[in-house]
């Protein structure tokens, strides 16, 4: 994983000299949202070994990686971006939730 990330980045860095539409990119104030998504993807990861390791059943493991992420992208999108879901997209992510569910049963 370390090599494919390396990869990625020497690729990325060159594609960002090269294209003149982001030379104003900057590595300092926007570079840390990579960082901050690299380390909410590490974070997720390490919790799913964590549960793997744990005696839970694989199907209550699904759910709760595949509904816990939904939800937290939903309160991200409210609290954090300020988006406001509309009532078809609030019965839209319950039909969701509610799908993640029952497909586990």
């Amino acid at each position: 994983m370390i090599s494919s990330m390396a990869v990625t980045i020497v690729i990325c860095v060159i594609v960002l000299s090269l294209r003149k539409a982001y030379r104003s990119f900057s590595l300092r104030s926007e570079g840390m949202y990579g960082v901050l998504c690299g380390a909410f993807i590490a974070c997720t990861n390490l919790l799913v070994m964590l549960l793997l390791v744990s005696n839970l059943p694989v199907s209550l493991i699904f759910t709760l990686i595949s509904a816990g992420s939904v939800i937290t992208t939903y309160i991200a999108s409210r609290f954090i971006f300020r988006e406001k879901l509309n009532t078809m997209q609030n019965i839209g992510l319950s039909i969701g939730l509610l799908s993640i569910v029952l497909v586990t049963i």
